[in-house]
């Protein structure tokens, strides 16, 4: 019943509704969850770039050399993995419609 449920991740495993259905709450459910996923995730990488920038200009560096560092975008990457492994794969997760079980979290897979 899913008057009974607040977590709608939980929702999507027990209505089957990850991958594309006929039944219109199904798809509307599967696009909600992901439209906040795809926000929450995005707030997530700007907090990273924020803080790593805070960091490196703590260590002296400039922006200039912050933009010049070959490596700087997979460190934003890495830390959002460790902060919310979720954020890492929705991209792809949405490119490949959600197929890979890794995709499909039983209950919300956010941390914060």
């Amino acid at each position: 019943d899913m008057k009974n449920n607040n977590d709608m991740f939980t929702l999507l495993h027990e209505q089957n509704a990850w991958t594309k259905s006929d039944k219109p709450v199904s798809e509307i459910l599967r696009h909600c969850v992901t439209e906040l996923s795809l926000d929450y995730c995005q707030r997530m990488s700007q907090k990273a770039a924020n803080e790593l920038v805070d960091e490196l200009t703590k260590q002296g560096m400039t922006v200039d050399e912050m933009l010049a560092m070959p490596d700087l975008e997979q460190q934003i990457l890495d830390w959002i993995g460790k902060a919310e492994p979720y954020c890492s794969l929705l991209d792809q997760c949405i490119v490949q419609d959600f197929q890979s079980p890794e995709c499909q979290p039983k209950t919300c897979p956010f941390t914060n």
